[in-house]
């Protein structure tokens, strides 16, 4: 979804997500018309919407997105899947065709285990690092955990944060020293930041 939602925005998005360049300045009604034959041309099944939350910014034009969202599930038989935060709960709650639409799920909060250790060797092949960090092992794996906070973007912003400051200090990987050098605050260290100001 985009940061600021409107109908013509999100039709570039979807182009933009299948790979067709586009005037992005033309009508949406254009911008619909491609989207819709590009997305049946691609045998398109399913439409994930992330930071869906984002509705919640929309004001009086989040129902007229939401109705968009629900003729183009109609339209071309697509599943939609929407992710985001509690607002995108709230965003869901105020249209009530559209809720019966979703089933929600909950995403749990990362725990310090197997699953956490096979997110964190998978991240380490995208950090454009020469050595090897070995981010899962029980040095790093506990330290990370303890920095980044139980969530995925936390811990994403972390290792992309540590892996500039990797490369600023001259190493090709990330270790103990790095992420105690590496300039983050968890979310929820903010208010304590703030407090300081």
């Amino acid at each position: 979804m985009p940061e600021t939602p409107d109908e013509t925005e999100l039709w570039s998005l979807i182009l933009w997500s299948l790979g067709i360049s586009h005037g992005e300045r033309a009508p949406a009604s254009i911008k619909k018309r491609e989207a819709k034959s590009a997305m049946t041309y691609a045998g398109i099944r399913v439409l994930a919407i992330d930071e869906f939350n984002n509705l919640t910014y929309a004001g009086r034009r989040a129902a007229d997105l939401l109705a968009l969202i629900k003729g183009l599930s109609n339209d071309l038989k697509i599943s939609i899947v929407a992710a985001g935060t509690q607002a995108a709960i709230n965003a869901l709650n105020s249209e009530p065709q559209m809720k019966s639409r979703f089933e929600p799920a909950a995403l749990d909060r990362w725990r310090l285990d197997t699953d956490y250790l096979r997110f964190l060797a998978s991240y380490e092949r995208f950090l454009p690092l020469a050595q090897p960090s070995n981010l899962a092992s029980r040095e790093l794996a506990p330290v990370i955990y303890g920095m980044a906070g139980e969530t995925i973007g936390g811990t994403v912003k972390l290792l992309k944060a540590a892996a500039v400051k990797a490369i600023q200090l001259g190493r090709e990987h990330i270790d103990t020293g790095v992420l105690k050098s590496t300039d983050f605050v968890r979310k929820d260290g903010w208010d304590d930041v703030m407090r300081r100001i």
